[in-house]
């Protein structure tokens, strides 16, 4: 650290400590890009703040998931569904992540994209959630393979209980949909009844 103590290395850090001014007019240390898209991910409620409006949060989270690519937006998504319990940003980090995939970036996780899925979508109403978020933003591009598989990995996990607790008319994706979209593989006969039955 010795190097900060020479002139000229304390006055480019005081210079970039000048130049970066916070949305109130103040000095400020400018954030990395992901350490931009943990700030919004932990600290936003995804509705308008005093400084800046939801659509303009959703837009610099949607470049900051281009520049951090897919496998760190996915692991902050895992982190802040498990560490952080917060549901809706994790649903919306994944489905970004999903998008820039679509859309050419390379996936360079440590394991498979499904692996991670279960790890968010850990409630029975989130798959349809997530469902609801996908169309919204891309419409009628098919949902990636990866997701559909990770998305029955999830269904297995559910119980009956709450499979009929989350299943509701009023949802744009009801449990026949999600069953019929990732076709989860039954763990046993009574798994396999359980999934026929919401497809009725």
């Amino acid at each position: 650290m010795a190097r900060y103590n020479r002139k000229e290395e304390r006055k480019e850090v005081e210079k970039a400590i000048n130049e970066t001014i916070n949305h109130e007019g103040g000095q400020a240390f400018e954030l990395s890009e992901r350490m931009a898209l943990y700030q919004i991910a932990c600290t936003t409620m995804m509705n308008n703040q005093f400084y800046q409006t939801s659509g303009e949060m959703m837009t610099q989270l949607r470049q900051l998931v281009e520049s951090c690519g897919p496998a760190y937006t996915v692991s902050l998504a895992v982190y802040t569904r498990n560490k952080m319990n917060l549901r809706t940003i994790s649903l919306v980090l994944l489905a970004e992540a999903a998008r820039v995939i679509r859309e050419g970036a390379k996936w360079d996780g440590n394991k498979p994209l499904r692996y991670y899925v279960p790890l968010i979508l850990r409630r029975a109403d989130e798959p349809g959630e997530f469902m609801g978020y996908w169309k919204d933003l891309m419409k009628k591009v098919n949902t990636p393979k990866a997701i559909k598989r990770g998305i029955a990995d999830a269904m297995n996990e559910f119980s009956e209980y709450q499979l009929g607790k989350y299943d509701s008319s009023r949802k744009n994706f009801r449990m026949r949909d999600i069953i019929r979209l990732s076709h989860p593989k039954p763990k046993d006969e009574m798994q396999s009844d359980l999934f026929n039955k919401h497809l009725l």
